[in-house]
């Protein structure tokens, strides 16, 4: 899925796994996901 859909999806409490081919891309991503919920392991 896209990142715009993973970050609404995430900002709703869904439980998303993100994959990617690059880590930095995983990292940016881990960065905006921000709330108390939020459980990423990289």
């Amino acid at each position: 899925i896209g990142r715009a859909l993973t970050l609404k999806l995430a900002e709703c409490g869904a439980e998303v796994v993100a994959v990617s081919r690059t880590l930095s891309d995983l990292e940016s991503l881990k960065e905006e996901v921000r709330h108390s919920e939020c459980y990423l392991f990289l």
